[in-house]
């Protein structure tokens, strides 16, 4: 059995995307046991998931829940979720703000993101599509996300 810890935010638009985080991992496991706790000095609720892996899909079965990415890019398996929490938040902001996704943020942009160690807003700087105006946009909750998985 593993185990894997969440904190969902009380703030409004950190708690759905916090959900949406937490949501996403568990269709992807077979769930034992939840156990949770509010921590009011941090202004979140913490939630401890005792999991099993689920059995593995065939391929064709699961194809089209996941991206292909170029041939000989590869994606450990921590990037994944990185990259499928990204994905998320992406088509959520891009249905808030009633456009594309692609106009958020492009595939490509998520997993050099999902792939890359970003720690602060500006480290999005270093990433291909992303300029001063997207990193001004959405840094700061692409960095919340990433500090929440």
């Amino acid at each position: 059995m593993k185990i894997k810890t969440f904190e969902i935010g009380f703030a409004s638009g950190r708690r759905e995307l916090d959900e949406d985080v937490v949501n996403a991992f568990l269709s992807g496991v077979e769930v034992a046991r939840i156990e949770s706790v509010v921590l009011p000095d941090r202004d979140v609720w913490a939630v401890a998931v005792m999991y099993e892996e689920r059995a593995k899909e065939r391929p064709s079965a699961r194809k089209s829940e996941k991206i292909s990415f170029e041939k000989g890019c590869d994606i450990s398996e921590e990037e994944q979720e990185r990259f499928d929490a990204l994905r998320i938040w992406r088509n959520e902001r891009a249905r808030d703000l009633g456009c594309e996704a692609y106009m958020v943020a492009g595939n490509d942009a998520l997993l050099s993101v999902a792939k890359c160690p970003v720690e602060t807003a500006d480290d999005l700087l270093k990433i291909k599509s992303f300029g001063p105006r997207k990193v001004e946009l959405y840094g700061e909750e692409i960095v919340a996300l990433l500090n929440s998985i």
